[in-house]
């Protein structure tokens, strides 16, 4: 009972996600991310203070690198980077100024852009693969027609997980409300309990609680990956999470921008290429345990995506929330002015 107890007290610190130095460890230190494409004889801003918010899970992950490069003063600019447990922390930060580059739910930043009348602006959308159907022991799920019937405990309710849940069950020809039994949780990591006590036929969950059950029961097995459903469906990339700049700084700093932009990129390829030092980083910032992040990250496919395709992805998605709820995006679609697409 007392290793159940830790084993869950574990999984609650983890659930903070979703949905935030020294050295790395023995060994030698990262490579600080190099900027991308940036030529000698063009002029560089001089080194600006910026302050960057992650949230601890995936989007973190790809923020690891950088803030290891500034903290060991090697970084382009003097990049300040926290990690926060929760979304509506990061929000108030950036509208009061505190953040002035941030990483949050895309519909939350739709939302705060119509609130503010367009205070902040989407740079970047974080590409990621973190969530999946998982299929208890003996299940035989390939298709969300297979769902039909079945128990299946989330987390989420009212959130986009809801509302991406039931995109892809009614696409399906299913009604959420009777064609199966949807059980929502006020935690992730309470999913992951329940599942492995064997409560539920399928479990709709992110990383690294996705890792975190299979390290926990192998038999337990990814059954649909959303991010390929999504994008067999819509032609676009499941742009759930996104950066964000406040819109003052930006203009103030364009340069400054671009250049995070580079070595944001770069912290990402850093995460998915040096997977047991990006995991060591993942720890010593507190984001998840670091034999967590090294099982996780292999299957979170994190990268960078700017300018149009970015704005593609982030409009099919905010689409589909705009559908079923207006108010999930803030009661309209953002024009124009709210995507950085230079």
């Amino acid at each position: 009972m007392r290793m159940k107890k830790s084993f869950l007290a574990m999984l609650l610190v983890l659930g903070l996600l979703f949905a935030g130095l020294t050295g790395c460890g023995p060994g030698a230190p990262p490579p600080s991310p190099p900027p991308d494409g940036q030529q000698a004889q063009e002029p560089r801003p001089e080194p600006a203070n910026v302050n960057v918010g992650g949230l601890k899970g995936p989007t973190g992950i790809a923020l690891v690198g950088m803030a290891d490069s500034a903290r060991r003063g090697e970084a382009r600019h003097n990049y300040n980077v926290t990690f926060d447990t929760a979304p509506d922390v990061i929000q108030g930060k950036i509208i009061s100024g505190e953040l002035d580059i941030a990483a949050m739910p895309t519909n939350l930043a739709a939302l705060l852009y119509n609130r503010t009348g367009g205070e902040i602006t989407m740079i970047a959308m974080n590409r990621l693969k973190v969530l999946f159907i998982m299929q208890a022991p003996g299940e035989d799920i390939s298709s969300f027609e297979d769902l039909r019937g079945k128990t299946l405990f989330t987390a989420g309710q009212g959130s986009m997980q809801e509302y991406v849940l039931n995109f892809f069950l009614r696409e399906a020809g299913l009604d959420p409300e009777t064609d199966l039994n949807i059980e929502f949780l006020s935690e992730h990591a309470h999913v992951v309990a329940l599942m492995l006590d064997g409560r539920a036929d399928a479990a709709f969950l992110p990383q690294p609680f996705v890792t975190t059950l299979i390290a926990q029961n192998p038999e337990i097995t990814r059954a649909i990956d959303i991010d390929a459903e999504w994008e067999a469906l819509t032609g676009a990339e499941l742009a759930m999470s996104c950066l964000v700049v406040r819109s003052d700084f930006l203009a103030a700093h364009p340069d400054v921008v671009r250049d995070f932009l580079e070595d944001f990129a770069a912290s990402a390829r850093f995460a998915m290429t040096n997977i047991d030092q990006a995991a060591a980083l993942v720890g010593e910032f507190d984001i998840a345990p670091e034999h967590i992040a090294r099982q996780a990250i292999p299957y979170s496919n994190i990268a960078s995506v700017t300018g149009e395709e970015m704005k593609a992805a982030a409009l099919a998605y905010l689409r589909v929330l705009y559908e079923q709820n207006p108010a999930a995006v803030g009661g309209s679609m953002p024009d124009e002015r709210f995507f950085f697409t230079d």
